[in-house]
Formats: structure tokens, sequence, C-alpha cells
């Protein structure tokens, strides 16, 4: 059952959210935790917390992605060039 601070009249649907449905259902929590019931008020400040800690952990492991990538990047860079100068010297030779 989903919060009553996020229906939509619009899309009865809760599955397949967009980006913009993402950030609707993210603005109507937000307002009710000002203008809604107590009820409404504590349903909406828990969307809104797991909204947030959802973005923060998908940032940190998109950025620890990131960093991976280009560790294993530069670490196949200085492979290669080891092997080039390598083989360039076993050629000359």
């Amino acid at each position: 059952m989903r919060p009553s601070c996020c229906s939509s009249e619009e899309s009865p649907h809760w599955v397949g959210f967009g980006a913009k449905r993402f950030r609707e259902v993210l603005r109507r929590s937000i307002r009710m935790l000002w203008t809604g019931s107590v009820v409404q008020r504590s349903r909406c400040l828990v969307v809104v917390v797991v909204v947030v800690v959802v973005v923060v952990v998908v940032v940190v492991e998109v950025k620890v992605v990131v960093v991976k990538v280009v560790v294993v990047v530069k670490v196949v860079v200085v492979v290669v060039v080891v092997v080039v100068k390598v083989v360039v010297v076993l050629v000359g030779a």
C-alpha cells in the first residue's frame, strides 16, 4: 500500500517510476510534511528519508565504480606501455 501523500490522479500505478514521476512524488511528499495530517506527515517523512538514502547510496556507488574503472584503465595503460617497450627492445636487439 502506498502512502496517501504520494497518490496521483493522473497515474494510478505505483510501479514504473520515471524521472518526472520520481520528482513528483518527492515534491508532494515534501509539501505534505507541512500541510498534511500527522499520519500523512509521518508517511511522507519516511518516503523522503528513503528517497534521500537511496540517492546517496546510488551516487556513492557510481563514484566507487568510476574510481575502480579509472584505476583499471591506468593499470591497463601501464601494462600496455611496458609490453610495447619490451617488444621494441626485443625487436631492436
